[in-house]
């Protein structure tokens, strides 16, 4: 192997004292054809310095392997027993001895004797003792440990304690702890919870038919560290002391087995280990888990942190917030699946521009919940991120979770503002926000370092500006914004909600209230909407999602006020013999009007109180 180094790289690795009688060794292990390429070259000359020859002849590759020599250990452990029995047989000989001894029984020497000689026996006991232990530990056990070092490493020790917390019998001796907690209607709230404060828990791993005994020695959770353990010890026993001490005097068949029942230990409590850390991270259907850019000090760097974890926006109702998607939801939807299902073969950026109250931000929500993804959200605006930190903060190892994820930065509008009054010469209206240039903007979207699993989502209350009003600019910027719109090739502006999507939003909505579904489609339920959507017709101007999401949700509480629903741990129903009472307050004309004339945040409002003055005044 040393023949496929040079000359100038031997010269480095060997020392001066041994340089000569090296070389000389070399030279006459070389192979002949490599002493003989070339007249008057070097001998080594058709050789990189990876060891490769350039004549198409490579040098074999390196490896490394560990004996575990089990026969040789079981033997040391014999020895180190043997040694200890010996010392006690000779400890009881030398104190029978001295007691039965008619010239040494009586003296104080004698006592004396003896009292010099438990310090060296103890210690070569327990010498031998932890001699045997280590063989025991290394040759019978697996064992993995756990340190929080970075914020991976704490997530799995956070994973670890809070499996450990949902472990039945443990809690008898727990830290009282108060966390957020979610209820069955998808509410959090703050409740007392009960942590492990065992520092060795013994357990028993289940998976099929196998079960193992496992046990978990914690240490650390200083208060620094918000009472998380600094360091797990996991170990699992694979071999049993016997069989590790008859392992001396048995075949290659017996070693064997024990190896392979050691690798066995080791891969289910690593495959253990990564189900944990799965299950601790894992976003479920329907919730959302938000992440934004944080910092602990002043001076210290940024990192993301989760702020958020509960139910989101779903389309029957059971979360947060009722949405029904559209036919651009749905088609955007299915971009974004498709490029999850693909593993990262294509970049996905999307960008939603609508006005205030259109719906981006559930979207954005309903997205990450149905495609159970992390949502990353970074504040463009603020004065810790600029070209270097969000080119960093994007890397997958600086992300909490595996990829894929998706990146949501919203109000962009606020930077295509700075960017244009920058552009068209306006620099002095006011003092920048944004330290994100475009150049930087493109450099993040398509970098070298940018991932390909990740899912990109601008959200603006304006549009991207067109190629015709970008031609004010000089060149260089008209070069940069048509760089920038190119990076940028799903673009997508909110419609208005129209007829049917009120009467399909409406449906969603009520089922998660009524025990009978509502059928607009029955006569009855017929003449109710033809009155309901003929007053939101009024609106000249577009009716924002916000508008109608947030009139069902008033006439939700209203009806509990009123005692009209009850509530149940899963949420509020209406009541069965109030379910007419409800349906015409919810679909009441006047409540309509009253809610598009005070309705603020759209400028639908202005709009709509003129065509409902014109319709003259109703009692």
């Amino acid at each position: 192997m040393l023949s496929s180094f040079n000359a100038g790289g031997r010269d480095r690795l060997l020392s001066s004292a041994s340089t000569a009688a090296s070389t000389e060794d070399l030279e006459q292990n070389m192979p002949k054809s490599a002493s003989e390429s070339g007249s008057g070259g070097d001998a080594n000359s058709n050789r990189d310095i990876t060891g490769q020859s350039s004549g198409g002849n490579s040098a074999p590759e390196f490896s490394i392997s560990f004996d575990r020599n089990l026969r040789a250990a079981s033997f040391m452990a014999w020895v180190h027993l043997t040694a200890n029995a010996l010392i006690v047989m000779s400890c009881i000989g030398c104190a029978e001895l001295a007691l039965h001894n008619s010239t040494l029984g009586s003296s104080y020497m004698a006592y004396m004797l003896m009292f010099a000689l438990v310090a060296p026996v103890c210690y070569c006991l327990k010498f031998n003792f932890q001699q045997v232990m280590q063989l025991d530990r290394e040759h019978c056990l697996t064992v993995l440990s756990v340190c929080i070092q970075n914020q991976y490493q704490r997530h799995l020790m956070e994973g670890l304690r809070w499996k450990l917390a949902q472990t039945q019998g443990l809690e008898n001796c727990s830290e009282a702890t108060v966390e957020g907690v979610e209820g069955p209607s998808g509410s959090t709230s703050l409740e007392v919870e009960l942590r492990p404060s065992r520092d060795v828990v013994n357990l028993r791993l289940r998976r099929g038919t196998r079960s193992e005994p496992l046990t978990i020695e914690l240490s650390g959770g200083e208060a620094s560290s918000g009472g998380m353990p600094s360091r797990a010890i996991l170990q699992i026993r694979s071999t049993d002391r016997l069989q590790f001490l008859s392992a001396a005097f048995r075949g290659h068949s017996a070693k064997a087995h024990m190896e392979a029942a050691q690798d066995d230990a080791r891969a289910f409590l690593h495959a253990w280990l990564q189900h944990v850390y799965a299950d601790y991270m894992r976003t479920s259907t329907g919730v959302i888990e938000v992440y934004e850019l944080t910092k602990d000090k002043a001076d210290a760097p940024l990192f993301w942190a989760r702020v958020r974890k509960e139910r989101c926006v779903t389309e029957r109702g059971k979360g947060t917030f009722t949405y029904c998607p559209c036919d651009w939801a749905v088609t955007l939807k299915n971009r974004a699946e498709y490029a999850v299902c693909q593993g990262g073969k294509n970049r996905v950026t999307l960008f939603l521009s609508g006005e205030k109250g259109s719906g981006k931000t559930l979207f954005v929500e309903w997205l990450a919940g149905t495609l159970c993804l992390p949502l990353y959200s970074m504040d463009l605006s603020s004065q810790h991120v600029n070209n270097e930190v969000i080119r960093e903060m994007i890397t997958p190892t600086k992300l909490a979770h595996n990829l894929p994820v998706i990146f949501h930065f919203d109000e962009f509008q606020s930077i295509i503002h700075e960017w244009s009054e920058k552009h068209a010469g306006d620099d002095s209206i006011r003092k920048r926000r944004s330290q994100v240039t475009i150049q930087g903007m493109q450099s993040m979207l398509e970098g070298s370092s940018t991932p390909n699993n990740a899912i990109f989502v601008f959200t603006s209350s304006q549009p991207m500006p067109t190629p015709e009003q970008i031609s004010i600019f000089g060149a260089r910027e008209q070069h940069e914004w048509r760089g920038l719109l190119r990076r940028l090739p799903v673009q997508v502006q909110i419609p208005a909600m129209g007829p049917e999507h009120r009467k399909d939003y409406c449906q969603r909505f009520l089922s998660a209230y009524l025990n009978r579904p509502w059928d607009p489609d029955c006569p009855q339920e017929a003449s109710r909407w033809s009155a309901f959507e003929k007053e939101w017709e009024q609106v000249k101007n577009g009716i924002p999602f916000d508008m109608v999401a947030k009139y069902a949700q008033e006439r939700i509480q209203v009806a509990y006020i009123a005692g009209i629903l009850t509530s149940f741990p899963e949420g509020c129903k209406v009541k069965d013999s109030s379910r007419e009472t409800f349906l015409d307050s919810f679909f009441s004309p006047q409540h309509v009007e009253d809610w598009i004339a005070e309705y603020a945040g759209s400028a639908a409002a202005a709009s709509s109180c003129q065509a409902a003055s014109t319709c003259g005044a109703r009692s």
